[in-house]
């Protein structure tokens, strides 16, 4: 995981709303805010000894001038589901209208959008990233994004993110407390290449979920804890997985195990 002690936020003009949202981070996420006072960003990453700057911008939250939250797939797989085709994750979630989803791996948050518009208005979707910098990136873009439907802006704006180890967080969590727990693991080589997304990579917690999580999961789950692999993957032997869902003309595949 990446030092904190070497990152800091500031902004790109000294404003004050920008100036409040990179203190607002600051505190958030236990790092140094620096004043731009019209230095230039590598003026300020070499003076204050810095591996990464996030940068708030005014209309996004960007790392290092190239980073930034972008929803990937989520959109298209939206119009998708609208028109009534069908969505292979949406599938392996067996998701009803008003179903909780807590989502262990959010990540830039592209799966848990597609599954906050299939679960409706009375739906409700947690997300939990472990990487400090990228729960930033994700969190105020969530906040923020204004591309795409109203239906799936509105769906982003309702999201939870939270900054935590899925492990330390599912052990606090009581019996059925959410209807579907998903796990999304880093693939080792990406399946997606994207300037905003494939940067973000260098900031992943790249841990593996084992049969312990899956047991933990279980237990926070009403109706079935749902696994994402790519189709070569070897996870869902590992984890006696038998219902898959996706992976033979698809590069990824969606494993997930009932109540």
């Amino acid at each position: 995981m990446i030092n904190l002690d070497k990152v800091a936020v500031t902004t790109s003009r000294d404003r004050e709303h920008q100036i409040n949202t990179a203190k607002d981070i600051s505190k958030e996420i236990g790092i140094q805010y620096i004043p731009r006072e019209k230095m230039s960003l590598d003026s300020i990453k070499t003076k204050y000894n810095l591996s990464h700057l996030i940068i708030v911008r005014e209309d996004k939250i960007v790392v290092d001038e190239n980073y930034f939250f972008h929803p990937g797939m989520a959109i298209p797989r939206i119009k998708m589901l609208k028109k009534g085709e069908p969505d292979p994750m949406v599938q392996a979630m067996d998701i009803n209208e008003g179903d909780r989803i807590l989502d262990c791996t959010l990540g830039m948050a592209s799966d848990a959008i597609v599954a906050g518009f299939a679960a409706g208005s009375m739906g409700k979707v947690t997300g939990i990233e472990s990487s400090p910098i990228i729960y930033v990136i994700t969190k105020w873009g969530l906040a923020g994004y204004q591309e795409g439907s109203k239906d799936a802006q509105k769906v982003m704006r309702n999201i939870a993110v939270i900054n935590a180890y899925y492990e330390e967080y599912l052990q606090k969590l009581p019996e059925n407390s959410y209807d579907i727990v998903y796990f999304d693991p880093m693939f080792e080589k990406p399946l997606i290449r994207s300037n905003g997304i494939q940067g973000l990579r260098a900031f992943a917690n790249y841990a593996q979920i084992n049969k312990k999580i899956i047991e933990l999961a279980l237990k926070v789950a009403k109706k079935r804890v749902v696994i994402k692999d790519w189709k070569h993957g070897r996870l869902f032997d590992q984890l006696s997985v038998d219902n898959i869902i996706g992976g033979k003309y698809s590069s990824i595949k969606y494993g997930f195990i009932k109540k």
